[in-house]
């Protein structure tokens, strides 16, 4: 039996990128009689619940190494330790990357991990599948990354990145490893975008595929919409919080979600029987935004607030008994038309732009750059009038969107057959 590996930011709040996993394993299903799976997560509770019954058969492992239990301090010595957790806070309040180098120069001097050593013995391929996780947005992800790459240099096993994100790379320690990654691994990526990023850096042009939830492609064909009724999902992301943004702007954040609740009452006071359910893909943070989003709007009693913490598949469900959604979040649109629903973006980063682009809607959104500064009620207006219009006239960019991701899905099925029949995958393919 051959050992996979994979491994990827799963375990956290995000159901999308739990969604990234099962779709991986819904494209492996063929495969199960010759493999045994590992999944390395975060968090294996949160990544068992979420995949539900796709988690069967599967081995989970908690990929953090165990803290080392801190020495016992004099009460001569507690000051100190105080007031260098005090200036190290400061500084990382003001430059996350300087505190983050800092940190790792204090875990290299300790010899402390991130990940459990040996953690990828026995395994004969190493699959970073999916998601956001060449970039350094959060500083410390890149030495992530480089601990996984000496682990599994260590044990002799190759590793893949299978329709993975890229960028932004901008620190010099996020540049290097790049360039490491493109000499030894084989690379894909979900989008030209991430493709651009990293031939930038590294000269080299990786592979684009596709996002690896596509694995959770519904066959039958999307429900016909007969009543004149319109439901409508909306996902909406933490824009420039406090409580979640890397940086974050007050001012930013106020008016997206002002401007997002009134765009949302224009089009329930122009379709007096639409209703809206915000839902949640990357709990509870979406839901605290749907709630501050709803307190703003007028018109409240058709207004719902769906506060489940959903598995991949209830998501799924969930999406195919909306008329139309309008998304933020990346996977809440790939897993809507992914279950047979319409849908129009916000492009709050450029992997939206990049994902509506490659399915033939590149005009089917909102600018998120609009909708964070003032608005005059006319362009309020013109929001409504575009969100209806997709709803009632975009059969067409529906459909040929949904043939795109079918094929998309067949080229990440045949990567992956190829990927499992070579023992000497990083070389070869």
């Amino acid at each position: 039996m051959k050992q996979v590996g994979i491994i990827g930011s799963y375990g956290g709040g995000s159901i999308g990128d739990e969604a990234i996993l099962k779709g991986l394993l819904s494209m492996l299903d063929e495969h199960r009689t010759a493999i045994d799976i590992t999944v390395f997560t975060g968090n294996d509770n949160v990544t068992r619940t979420a995949l539900g019954k796709a988690g069967e058969g599967i081995s989970f492992v908690n990929w953090s190494a165990a803290r080392p239990k801190a020495a016992s301090v004099s009460s001569g010595g507690q000051q100190p330790r105080s007031l260098i957790k005090q200036t190290f806070l400061a500084v990382k309040k003001a430059s996350p990357t300087v505190a983050a180098y800092a940190d790792e120069a204090r875990r290299r001097a300790k010899k402390m991990k991130r990940i459990s050593p040996k953690l990828f013995n026995g395994l004969d391929v190493l699959i970073f599948g999916g998601g956001n996780v060449l970039m350094d947005i959060y500083p410390t992800w890149v030495f992530f990354l480089q601990e996984v790459l000496a682990e599994a240099k260590n044990a002799g096993v190759p590793v893949v990145f299978l329709g993975v994100g890229a960028g932004p790379l901008k620190s010099a320690a996020a540049k290097h490893t790049m360039k490491k990654i493109v000499s030894t691994c084989f690379v894909s990526v979900r989008d030209q975008g991430s493709a651009d990023v990293i031939e930038k850096v590294t000269g080299v042009a990786p592979v684009v595929h596709a996002d690896l939830a596509l694995g959770l492609f519904r066959e039958h064909e999307p429900l016909v919409r007969k009543s004149e009724n319109l439901h409508i999902g909306v996902t909406v992301v933490p824009y420039y919080a406090d409580f979640y943004w890397p940086t974050h702007s007050p001012e930013i954040y106020k008016a997206y979600t002002t401007n997002m609740g009134a765009v949302l009452d224009a089009v329930l006071v122009k379709h007096s029987q639409a209703k809206v359910t915000f839902f949640a893909t990357n709990y509870p943070a979406d839901e605290q935004v749907a709630r501050q989003v709803q307190a703003t709007m007028k018109t409240k009693d058709a207004v719902a607030v769906n506060s489940t913490h959903m598995s991949v598949e209830a998501l799924l469900d969930t999406t195919s008994e909306f008329d139309l959604v309008l998304g933020t979040r990346l996977h809440s649109l790939i897993l809507s038309l992914c279950a047979g629903t319409n849908v129009v973006a916000a492009n709050y980063q450029p992997k939206v732009n990049y994902f509506i682009e490659r399915i033939n809607k590149p005009a089917d959104y909102l600018s998120m750059k609009k909708l964070s500064q003032p608005l005059t009620p006319d362009q309020i207006e013109a929001m409504a009038d575009h969100i209806l219009a997709i709803a009632k006239e975009g059969t067409k960019t529906f459909h040929e969107a949904r043939v795109q991701l079918k094929y998309e899905r067949q080229q990440l099925e045949d990567t992956l057959t190829r990927i499992l029949a070579d023992e000497k995958v990083a070389s070869q393919l």
